[in-house]
């Protein structure tokens, strides 16, 4: 019998879209749409913004918001590089907005 933890929970981001938020890697804004990005190397585009889409996920695992334009899975985040990028494990370097690394730093989240 599989405990609550092991489930597979998939959350409706769209709406004929479904994904497991452990599976998604991050999530690009392109204007009024959302890219998401998942550990098997597929994409997915939301007609959804980059916020909704946000909203929807965050009770699900540990993301967070960047910039104006990324969103993380912190659980795949593989490196803190020294000019303060992350590097993700699909390879992925994205730079946190200043006011966002002032708050990780704060927090000591990376």
């Amino acid at each position: 019998m599989m405990t609550q933890q092991e489930q597979e929970v998939f959350v409706s981001i769209g709406a004929y879209t479904h994904v497991n938020p452990r599976e998604v890697v991050r999530l690009e804004a392109r204007r009024n749409y959302t890219v998401v990005h998942q550990v098997n190397g597929r994409q997915t585009i939301v007609s959804r913004t980059l916020k909704w889409v946000d909203q929807d996920l965050q009770p699900h695992g540990e993301f967070l918001r960047l910039n104006r334009k990324d969103v993380v899975n912190l659980r795949y985040v593989v490196k803190h590089c020294r000019n303060n990028d992350l590097l993700l494990c699909d390879q992925t370097r994205l730079t946190p907005s200043r006011r966002k690394l002032r708050r990780m730093k704060e927090a000591d989240q990376v």
